[in-house]
């Protein structure tokens, strides 16, 4: 079967010749193309679940190939396939495996809870190499947005407010027992990030209470074992002697 496909881009129809489904789709090199749809059919790796399973259970021979049209211009591909998406309305209708309502895109594709679970876990964790940073970082060198891109981004930036939440507004700041415990929990050996997640507050914050910057006139411990005794400085007055200056 492959053999009489046109070494061309082109879009393609599969259809099982079972329960009559069909699949649209488009290639630069229309033999190629339908070589690996069988490599990945074969080897239970296809993208399109329906279609995998459709495979594995009628087998390769319930399945042929037809080419509904060479576009020997290959750049006009994905909007020929377009047509034939809608002409057939091929996302919606319950006789094609075809998810995607557009050639080319995921747009219209619905998974299911326990695919994303499964995509999420398998990219969790997952980092760039040094080699791919540097690469992406070469690439973006240099570039500079266009005018108008930047128009974009201001007017869509334009009038927006950065609120703080409730909760970091209700506990930024400290009453007096709270800013002695923290400084007991400092002596203690207590970190800075340690003290952040326990007090609710920010870095800055912290870094300003440990140094002694923030709530200077809260007493320490040792001050109120200890208290101070405040004595009463009174301004200096000059008294002239009785009688006047002689």
């Amino acid at each position: 079967m492959p053999n009489r496909l046109p070494d061309k881009p082109g879009i393609y129809i599969i259809t099982n010749s079972v329960s009559g489904r069909r699949y649209v789709g488009s290639g630069v090199n229309l033999r190629k193309r339908w070589n690996g749809h069988r490599w990945s059919l074969n080897r239970g790796k296809h993208h399109n679940p329906r279609l995998q399973s459709a495979w594995t259970k009628h087998g390769e021979s319930a399945f042929t190939i037809d080419v509904l049209e060479v576009v020997e211009d290959a750049s006009h591909l994905l909007t020929r396939e377009q047509y034939w998406l809608d002409h057939y309305d091929a996302a919606a209708c319950p006789g094609f495996y075809n998810f995607c309502a557009v050639a080319g895109s995921q747009l219209g594709r619905v998974r299911s809870k326990a695919t994303c679970l499964r995509l999420s876990a398998a990219h969790r964790g997952r980092t760039h190499s040094p080699e791919s940073r540097a690469k992406m970082r070469q690439a973006k060198l240099g570039r500079k947005l266009s005018p108008e891109h930047v128009e974009k981004v201001r007017l869509k930036s334009l009038g927006r407010r950065y609120v703080r939440s409730e909760s970091f507004k209700a506990t930024r700041k400290l009453v007096p027992d709270q800013v002695r415990e923290f400084r007991r929990l400092r002596a203690a050996g207590w970190s800075l990030h340690q003290l952040r997640r326990h007090f609710n507050i920010s870095l800055s914050s912290t870094q300003r209470i440990a140094a002694g910057d923030s709530y200077v006139g809260v007493a320490r411990d040792d001050d109120k074992r200890n208290p101070r005794v405040e004595v009463e400085v009174r301004p200096f007055v000059r008294r002239e002697p009785v009688g006047g200056r002689r």
